[in-house]
């Protein structure tokens, strides 16, 4: 399949400046255009107690034209530079380049018997060719697992090469029933930039159902790059 991905926006400053500047935060426009081509192929088998459906496939992006002027143009260079993506003037600068790449994946999905999805597994693989050096991306692993009626484990990570690292590793586990729901989770985020900080932390939740019309809920979080605690909240919810 092939498909034409159009994108614009416009920003207009308005009011007056503390400390009066000339053309940082001129009004600005920016447009592009990308290219996408797909193609994939899915096969089913039923056995006995389950369907295993396994889908392999590729999507290749390129680059179109794109057209930037004021204040897209001016501070293009400079924020689209990642070690200065949280400096005062970078933080109307939301462009993401478009990169020449190509992705390898495979998926696959187990259902039981009465057509509820189990198992979904994926393994994603990009090839970056708009850079010199290592072409190969992060290694993508996703997991989806419904341990049962209630129980789910869910993971997403991503393996550097570069770095012999994980730069993200996702996981959350969570309960729930017509009563209780509770669940845990850890994020981790390394991008490898000095200036950027890492991403560390650890959210829970419970909540639970008392009749028709009363629940409550409680909410945990604690950042472990930092030591602190996040946030943390008690609450409590009346339907009729």
């Amino acid at each position: 399949s092939y498909k034409m991905n159009l994108y614009a926006q416009h920003m207009n400053f308005g009011g007056k400046e503390a400390t009066p500047t000339t053309t940082e935060y001129e009004n600005g426009f920016f447009g592009r255009n990308y290219h996408t081509f797909s193609a994939s192929s899915q096969t089913t088998k039923a056995y006995d107690s389950f369907t295993h459906t396994l889908d392999i496939g590729a999507q290749y992006v390129t680059t179109g034209a794109s057209i930037e002027d004021g204040y897209y143009n001016t501070q293009k260079d400079y924020c689209s530079d990642a070690t200065h993506a949280t400096e005062e003037i970078c933080q109307y600068y939301n462009i993401a380049d478009v990169k020449e790449n190509l992705q390898l994946f495979f998926s696959q999905y187990f259902y039981d018997e009465q057509g509820r999805q189990v198992i979904y597994h994926k393994l994603a693989q990009n090839f970056d060719y708009s850079t010199e050096g290592n072409s190969a991306g992060d290694l993508e692993n996703e997991l989806d697992w419904q341990i049962s009626s209630g129980i789910n484990y869910y993971n997403n990570s991503f393996y550097n090469y570069d770095q012999s690292a994980f730069s993200k590793n996702f996981n959350k586990i969570s309960f729930a029933n017509s009563v209780f729901n509770v669940n845990f989770s850890h994020m981790y985020e390394n991008k490898f930039i000095t200036t950027i900080p890492k991403t560390n932390y650890f959210t829970s939740g419970i909540g639970y159902r008392y009749n028709e019309h009363y629940s409550y809920s409680a909410r945990y979080d604690y950042d472990l790059e930092l030591s602190i605690k996040k946030g943390a909240e008690l609450g409590f919810l009346y339907q009729k």
